[in-house]
């Protein structure tokens, strides 16, 4: 076979990688040492290589994009410990002092005044959970009927009542259960009668509670 190798002695060498499916012919003078590196795609530098795409370097790999380092990875942003991850800002375990934990409550005014009933069974009041109470006109008393406790619409319901600076011990509202249901056991009415007071009952489907007074 002419190599073109001049007088040089020589010969011709085919290598075979078997762990790469290639093969490589050397023409090679007999002088020195050949050394071939495999670089095919299961080589240490093909696609599935130390350094190729599924390698440890690689995009898949430990450091890689996907890796366990890499950015959804274990330790990346989105991973476990990562921004969006469970112990991150935004995770399961976020510190709950970045949510707002503020309470509103919007009341529904009513005048009350000497002789008169209000049914909170009505329309207007349905879903209302806090009543602010003033006083018009003279002393006296009047009547402020709870709703039906037994509803669904009212199973579960807390609502709560407060009286503003037109109150006094002169003048008086009866926080009455409706028909013959109980508040704390009794049919008997709770009076409010001074200025900035506050109540809040409860129904658990069968009768009323009271679960706050203010002193």
């Amino acid at each position: 076979m002419s190599c073109g190798c001049g007088n040089v002695p020589c010969r011709h060498i085919v290598i075979t990688n078997n762990s790469c499916d290639e093969s490589v012919t050397v023409t090679q003078p007999l002088i020195g040492t050949v050394e071939v590196t495999a670089v095919g795609p299961r080589g240490a530098s093909g696609p599935s290589g130390s350094s190729g795409t599924s390698g440890t370097s690689g995009l898949s790999g430990t450091s890689g994009t996907s890796g366990l380092s890499g950015t959804s990875g274990t330790s990346g942003s989105s991973g476990t410990s990562g921004t969006s991850g469970l112990s991150g800002t935004s995770g399961l375990g976020a510190d709950p002092g970045n949510v707002s934990t503020n309470v509103y409550l919007t009341p529904t005014s009513i005048t009350c005044e000497a002789d008169v009933n209000i049914d909170l069974s009505g329309s207007a009041y349905t879903s209302s959970g806090m009543f602010e109470l003033s006083w018009s006109g003279g002393s006296g008393n009047m009547t402020l009927t709870l709703p039906d406790c037994t509803t669904v619409n009212n199973t579960h319901r807390a609502i709560r009542f407060i009286s503003d600076s037109t109150y006094s011990t002169n003048t008086r509202t009866y926080l009455t259960p409706s028909s013959s249901q109980t508040l704390d056991g009794s049919t008997d009415y709770y009076e409010i009668n001074k200025a900035y007071e506050g109540i809040m009952v409860w129904s658990d489907g069968t009768e009323w509670f009271r679960i706050q007074t203010k002193a």
